[in-house]
């Protein structure tokens, strides 16, 4: 077994590298978008700014167009061409011909085939020119009359280069200040889940399988009260129980010795009893080869049963624990994330209702997903210690029954993301049961792991169903997948302590054998398997609704 897991697969690792991707991911989508407003309002400022240029000009333009004037015409498209982006300027007469015009030649700038290519090489902007009539007919004098009209073409080099200028700073402070706030989740993160966790694992590791006795983890430290201190306590429990059973064989060892001397003071005994001698040879010859064997099969037990206990112990704890850890983690992490986008808007008194809302849906999601896989970590905690102790003290309650499972598949929700595999619940929506909470999730939570696990290949799209059915003061239920199936050889022994077939690829062999304790002590019920090749497995439950 190797003393530390390869870097690439550590949760350090795994968290840095999933952090720092979600923040710059984040902070580019929200860098376009930041880029992408300010390139409507760039468009939108420049139409604008154009458009008020030409209606100061209007009046003065619209009386040279009405009186054909192209003197004054010309005179007011230089005033015009004032505004360095006109590259042409014209005024047209009410039958659309030419009275004046003006124009120059684009600069030939570094980056303008980018600009064209954002904005365009031009934009023509308009107004129609009316000027008041004066005639004779006195019912015709002061109406206005279209006189012609007034165009330009702009450059929209100047604007895009604004344009690409603020687009430059907002990309990059972007970049930074994620950059910042993937560092300091990382290092916050590591201080208060990686390390304690490497820690305890090292811990682990450095337990001598030759001796180890009254050897004791300690709690990491501001750790004492939570699930890491639990960890230690079941882990300290069971080695407690290792150190009993050595003490135990140690005993028997020495029952051994005693019975050898014994065997050793009859033999002097009976040499002095020449007519017996042969056949107390013989005796004595088969008491020793028995005695032998018997001192080599304990030897052998002793070291079996030893590295059995403590190499499942250091793989089980390290992978059952991993997964609601790294969802805890997941889910604070965005809620970290979200919640310094909402402050960032805040401040820039840039935020919605819409954005508000968003959040604090968001921010429910996020914390119930993080309180639930804590909660699973303590249960799989609990888990370990059923193995050695009773659980009979948890306390039970009434709980909607089809509520509660939606709590457990989003607590799995990670989990199953990551695969094609579908989980269909069948469940009256008025089932309540007055049990153990936490024994019932267990029980679910590891029939679908168990599936995920032994039932598939890799990229399988497979369906695991659920089926809860009152029956008088029971409820039957059938969890079935459509999986490989168990061979009929191992199928009598799924329910036995440390049996699994997936011993090397982190299989602990506790997860049925709890599940079985849990429905036939705690949830007073009964459990069968049946599974064929090719076709699934399929497991029968009773339960009782009230215990």
């Amino acid at each position: 077994m190797e003393s530390q897991p390869k870097f690439k697969n550590r949760l350090s690792f795994k968290q840095a590298k999933n952090t720092v991707i979600i923040a710059f991911l984040m902070g580019m989508v929200f860098s376009v978008f930041q880029i992408m407003l300010d390139f409507f309002a760039s468009q939108q400022e420049t139409g604008e700014t154009i458009q008020q240029a030409l209606r100061s000009f209007e009046q003065p333009a619209s009386q040279a167009a009405y009186t054909l004037d192209s003197d004054i015409a010309r005179e007011l498209l230089v005033g015009i061409f004032e505004y360095k982006s006109v590259l042409v300027a014209k005024i047209l007469d009410d039958e659309g011909n030419e009275l004046a015009s003006i124009d120059r030649a684009p600069l030939d700038q570094q980056l303008r085939w980018l600009t064209e290519l954002i904005f365009g090489a031009s934009e023509t902007h308009s107004i129609p020119l009316q000027a008041t009539e004066v005639s004779l007919d006195m019912s015709l004098i002061g109406q206005p009359v279209k006189a012609g009209e007034l165009s330009v073409v702009v450059d929209t080099y100047p604007a895009g280069l604004r344009f690409l200028q603020r687009a430059t700073v907002i990309l990059g402070s972007g970049l930074l200040r994620n950059f910042l706030l993937s560092l300091v989740l990382l290092v916050f993160f590591h201080f208060y889940l990686t390390k304690p966790f490497l820690n305890l694992e090292e811990a682990l590791i450095n337990v001598d399988p030759q001796n180890p006795n009254q050897y004791r983890l300690e709690s990491p430290k501001g750790h004492q009260q939570d699930e890491f201190g639990m960890l230690v306590d079941t882990t300290n429990h069971l080695l407690a129980a290792i150190d009993r059973g050595f003490a135990e064989r140690i005993e028997q060892a020495k029952e051994a010795e005693r019975y050898e001397a014994e065997i050793l003071e009859r033999e002097r005994r009976e040499a002095a009893q020449r007519l017996h001698q042969e056949e107390m040879e013989k005796t004595n010859a088969t008491l020793r080869n028995t005695l032998n064997q018997l001192r080599e099969t304990q030897e052998q037990l002793i070291q079996s049963e030893k590295m059995a206990a403590l190499g499942d112990l250091v793989a089980g704890v390290a992978h059952e624990v991993n997964t609601p850890v790294g969802n805890a983690v997941t889910a604070s992490t965005y809620l970290a994330e979200e919640t310094q986008n909402l402050t960032k808007m805040y401040e820039a008194e840039e935020m919605t209702q819409d954005d508000f809302e968003q959040y604090l849906e968001v921010s429910q999601d996020s914390t119930r997903m993080i309180l639930v896989n804590l909660t699973r970590s303590a249960d799989l905690i609990k888990s370990f210690k059923h193995v050695a102790v009773d659980q009979s003290g948890e306390e039970k309650r009434r709980f909607a029954v089809k509520e509660y499972l939606d709590e457990i598949l989003t607590s799995l929700g990670p989990k199953l993301k990551r695969t094609k595999h579908q989980v269909d619940v069948q469940c009256p929506a008025d089932l309540v049961l007055y049990s153990f909470p936490g024994a019932f999730s267990q029980v679910v939570t590891n029939f679908i792991v168990n599936s995920l696990v032994h039932a598939y290949n890799a990229g399988d799209a497979g369906k695991m169903q659920l089926l809860l059915e009152p029956n008088g003061d029971s409820v039957d239920i059938t969890y079935s997948d459509d999986g490989k199936g168990i061979p009929e050889e191992h199928l009598s022994h799924i329910f036995e302590p440390f049996y699994t077939t997936k011993r090397f690829d982190g299989g602990t062999g506790l997860g049925l054998h709890v599940t079985y304790n849990i429905v036939t002590q705690q949830l007073k019920g009964s459990i069968r398997c049946e599974s064929t090749i090719g076709q699934g497995t399929t497991f029968l439950l009773k339960i009782l609704k009230e215990v």
